[in-house]
Order: C-alpha cells, then structure tokens, then sequence
C-alpha cells in the first residue's frame, strides 16, 4: 500500500455567479492537476460563475475563470490566472487507482498534515 501527500495542491474556491437577476455566491474545494495552474473542481460548485477566486494552502490568493463545466458528471475546470508555477502532485498516483477526497471549504484556513495508510 502507498500514500502521496496532496494536501498542497487543495484549494479552496470562492465563487460569485449571477442569475440575471441577482448576485451570489459560495465557498468549494478543487485539486491543482498541472502547474500551470488548472484546478479539478465540481460543476455544482462553479456553475455559472461570474468571478472565481482560489486561495492556495500557502495563503496565496488568486483569480480564476471557469475552462470547462459538465454538470451531467459535476465535474469542472477551473484555470488559475498567474504566472506562478503551482504544486501538482497527482501525477504520482498511478492511473486507475481508487482515491478518496475530503474537503471543507468553509474552513477559516486550509491546513495540510501528512498520514500514513494504516497498516
């Protein structure tokens, strides 16, 4: 059994979306999946958005825009608009293995902490 350390690549997506008619707006979790800074996130979560800003685990606080949104999978991306090159980690997870994600997005900060897989 393996463990890789992601916790650095989660962000915490805040959203601004507009219906025509009125303004709103709400918190989400993603994972940065290359450095140049696209972000896997839920369609649930940026459907519609206006204005997406990620704040990276580190602090960092950055605007983005919706690339691509398929609500039939919930599934979204989402592109960071920076020059900064950003942590991916999820190439060292072997394609077709299961994974397990948690987040809490209305979280005062994010905080990262290496586990092992219990043995």
């Amino acid at each position: 059994m393996w463990s890789i350390g992601v916790g650095s690549t989660v962000v915490r997506l805040d959203v601004k979306a507009s219906d025509g008619q009125r303004q709103r707006g709400g918190t989400g979790s993603g994972v940065i999946v290359a450095p140049d800074g696209l972000v896997l996130t839920n369609s649930h979560v940026v459907g519609g958005a206006t204005r997406v800003n990620v704040t990276t685990v580190d602090g960092r606080s950055l605007s983005a825009r919706v690339v691509g949104d398929d609500p039939d999978t919930d599934l979204a991306l989402v592109r960071i608009d920076s020059p900064d090159t950003l942590p991916p980690q999820l190439s060292a997870i072997p394609s077709g293995s299961s994974v397990v994600s948690s987040s809490s997005p209305s979280a005062t900060r994010l905080v990262s902490s290496p586990r092992s897989p219990p043995a």
